[in-house]
């Protein structure tokens, strides 16, 4: 919410908004959401005191207190959030969580990049699902090699990129930014013709064609 300030009187003043669209929930919740939705998951209820913490809430928040859409840059993550599963065997979003995944593949932070990500899925070492590609970014869950910890790790992919992109075009917002461009697949390891930025490149193309690629 905009209890901190009033948006109205701020937004003659101001050049554009930066909105950290990422980070919405944390590893230190009892259940795995994933931290930067477009819209709402459709586990979570409308009634939930959460339901509001997406892009699209976010922005909707904004424009009704009188920011100029124009103004208005959406943050992309390049990065996923790591939980620690409590039972590997229920992995949805919203399935019980035991805190953050400290350890390898994520860091101390319970952050991993989205190169390390890509690396990892292209080589089939950990389950991934895309439970709702209209609204929120694909994830991924697993195992290390140094315990019996499941991690579960929310991300966006390319196409949750564009989507968001193309979502920025079509409202008519100001533009997109990224943390962190370094996090992304900047040498093209990932890619089969050695593309470099995958998910930068992907909310271009979303930016560039004004159109949501949901399946």
């Amino acid at each position: 919410e905009s209890r901190g300030f009033d948006i109205a009187k701020l937004d003659p003043n101001v050049d554009f908004y930066c909105l950290l669209t990422y980070d919405y929930h944390s590893a230190y919740e009892r259940s795995v959401n994933h931290h930067s939705p477009l819209f709402r998951s459709a586990e979570i209820s409308s009634c939930n005191a959460k339901a509001n913490l997406n892009v699209d809430s976010t922005v909707a928040m904004y424009i009704d207190k009188g920011a100029s859409k124009s103004k208005l840059v959406l943050g992309i993550p390049v990065y996923g959030r790591c939980f620690t599963l409590e039972n590997q065997n229920y992995h949805k979003t919203g399935s019980p969580a035991v805190g953050p995944y400290d350890e390898k593949p994520c860091n101390s932070q319970s952050n991993i990049a989205y190169s390390k990500i890509c690396k990892a899925i292209q080589n089939a070492y950990w389950e991934t699902k895309f439970p709702e590609p209209c609204r929120l970014g694909p994830y991924a869950y697993g195992n290390n090699t140094f315990g019996n910890k499941t991690f579960w790790i929310g991300y966006d992919d390319e196409q949750m990129a564009e989507q968001k992109g193309a979502y920025v075009s079509k409202n008519h917002l100001g533009g997109v930014s990224f943390w962190a461009v370094n996090q992304d697949d900047f040498k093209g390891m990932c890619s089969s013709n050695n593309m470099t930025f995958p998910l930068i490149r992907a909310a271009y193309r979303g930016l560039e064609s004004n159109h949501i690629p949901c399946a």
